[in-house]
């Protein structure tokens, strides 16, 4: 965190943003496909719940001014029977379901994080 404070002053900043990303991901079996049953395939729905925090930190005093957060939850439904010949598409799946969530997250800390500083400035 001193490297931070570092950068910033050499830079003459007054303030800066910090930025942290966290989510917890879950599993439930599900079947896939049209009805019948005899139709469906085995699969899995992954959520995914997204935290953004967000800290604008003042520099010389090595304070947070105000903070913001935002949650977003992102789900897809995956087969888990095989399908070709890799699972690289199930795995970017994931991927991109991880960043769809912590894209919303972002988007709702941003939202309050502009509110906080219109009331500030």
């Amino acid at each position: 965190s001193m490297g931070l404070f570092k950068e910033a002053q050499a830079k003459d900043l007054p303030f800066f943003i910090v930025t942290i990303f966290s989510s917890v991901e879950d599993e439930s079996a599900t079947h896939l496909g049209a009805q019948p049953i005899m139709a469906q395939l085995p699969g899995l729905l992954v959520e995914n719940i997204a935290l953004a925090e967000l800290a604008l930190v003042h520099t010389e005093s090595r304070s947070i001014v105000f903070q913001s957060e935002g949650r977003s939850i992102a789900n897809m439904d995956e087969l888990t029977v095989p399908f070709g010949e890799s699972n690289e598409s199930g795995l970017m799946g994931r991927d991109i379901l991880r960043a769809n969530a912590a894209q919303g997250a972002l988007d709702h800390a941003l939202r309050e994080f502009r509110k906080k500083w219109e009331q500030y400035s």
